[in-house]
Formats: C-alpha cells, structure tokens, sequence
C-alpha cells in the first residue's frame, strides 16, 4: 500500500482553500512519514525475514540492528534483512527535499522451543475482562497483536504485583527470561516498574524500568531478564506494576493495567 507524506499540503498548493503564505512554503519544512516494519515471524526459532517499506520517489530508508538510534550515517535499507538473533530494528525514512521522519522500531525473539515451560500458575489470576487463553497461552509461543480488545492472546491485570510460578519438564539452562508486554496509556495500559526473578526464595535475576511512568513507548515490547545462568527446574517471577498512574495522566492516583501475553525462556 502506498506510503504517502505525513504532511500532504504541498499537493494542493494549487487548491483555492490554501492560504498563500501556505502555498510557497519550502518543501524542508514538510515531514516524511514512517516506513512500516513487516516481520514473517516476531517469534522464531532459527532465521525470520525483516522488510521496511516506504513508497515515495527519491526516499531512503536507514536502519540500525543494535538498538542505537538511527542517524544520517547508518546503513541503507535495500533488500529485506534476515535476522537470527533477538534484535531490535529501528528505521527512518530520508529524503533530500524534506525532513527526515520518525524512527520506528520493531523486535523480533528467537525461541528455543526445548525450553518450554510445562507448567504456569499465576497470583492472582488475570481480570475476568480479560483472560487471555488461559496459563497455556503464556507458553504458546504465538504473539499478540497491538489491539488487546479484540485479541484473545492478551492477558489483563489491574494490581500492584503478580507473582508467575514456572516449572519446567526437565532441568534447563537458563541466562535470560523475556517477557511480552503491552502498552497503551490512553487505555490506562503501563509496562512493569520492575521484574524479579526468583529461584527457592533466592534472587536471580532483576531489572527496573524506570521510564515506565513516562508518556510514550506505545506499543507490543518484549523485556528481557538477565538470569544467573545455571541449570533450573523452576522459577519464579514477579512483576512489580508502578504503585499508581503518573500525575501527567488522566487516570492519575488509580492502579494502572498490566497486560501480558508470552514468557519466553532463552
């Protein structure tokens, strides 16, 4: 599908209902839009295809792999990519004529589908608004999409902390756990403050997200946990959601939602 300016004035200079102090603007001052990321598979078990798209003479697209902002000196987008590893990508669109866009970005995650979890109990459960398919769908490697009304992979809580007990068929390597994620403030959706990872009582693994409270960041994200890496038969991870929504926020003072929908373990 045709890609076209954010901003569209420039087609219409001609148009009576443009001003004239509209109609001889110059064209730096008009912003590209984003190009679109399409992924044959966000979750993946050995190579998965990456392909930007944007349709408009005499752009160029720039990408980086390794989670650092895309500039004017990055690499140039010219044949769809193919990633083995977990990555994140993001993109911009340049023009000569124009101003460059936004970045984007998406994540894609290799699986490892002998580490998968055999068993899921959660405290406390999800809202009954929003059930998700159950502790099997936490373990499905199937990924939800960025509308949870209507997405049935999507798991709702609205509660300070959960705990998520796993036990696995055998004992298992591990060194990061990764979870899925869902954030749209608009709908009072925030990511976790914190993740803990737990084995017999015992610490393992913590990260913080202290821009959490921040406006922005919309979106499916994938956190990733850095594990002590060792052999396990169980864990336990608990997510800390922030104590409240921000004061910048409509909803503010009251229990954000958290939403999940995958754990991976690599």
């Amino acid at each position: 599908m045709r890609v076209t300016l954010l901003v569209l004035l420039f087609a219409v200079i001609n148009n009576a209902c443009v001003s004239p102090d509209n109609a001889h603007a110059p064209t730096d001052q008009f912003v590209l839009s984003s190009p679109q990321i399409q992924t044959t598979h966000v979750l993946f078990d050995s190579v998965t295809t990456v392909s930007l798209n944007f349709d408009f003479p005499g752009a160029i697209i720039k990408y980086s792999l390794d989670g650092n902002p895309v500039k004017r000196n990055s690499k140039v987008y010219d044949e769809p990519l193919q990633i083995k590893n977990n990555t994140t990508i993001n993109a911009k669109v340049y023009h000569k004529d124009y101003q460059e866009s936004d970045q984007v970005h998406s994540q894609v995650v290799k699986v490892n589908r002998n580490n998968k979890i055999e068993q899921i109990d959660l405290d406390p459960k999800p809202n009954e608004k929003y059930p998700g398919s159950g502790v099997k769908g936490l373990k499905d490697f199937k990924k939800g999409s960025g509308h949870f009304s209507n997405d049935s992979q999507w798991m709702g809580f609205q509660t300070d902390s959960i705990k998520v007990s796993m036990k696995f068929k055998d004992n298992i390597e591990v060194s990061v756990l990764v979870l899925s994620t869902l954030t749209d403030q608009a709908s009072w959706i925030f990511a976790p403050a914190r993740l803990a990872v737990y084995h017999k009582n015992k610490l393992v693994g913590n990260m913080f997200f202290p821009k959490s409270n921040l406006p922005g960041n919309e979106g499916t994200t994938f956190l990733d946990v850095p594990v002590k890496k060792e052999t396990y038969r169980e864990l336990n991870l608990v997510i800390y959601g922030l104590p409240q929504i921000p004061e910048w926020h409509q909803g503010k003072g009251t229990t954000p939602w958290f939403f999940m929908d995958e754990i991976i373990i690599q």
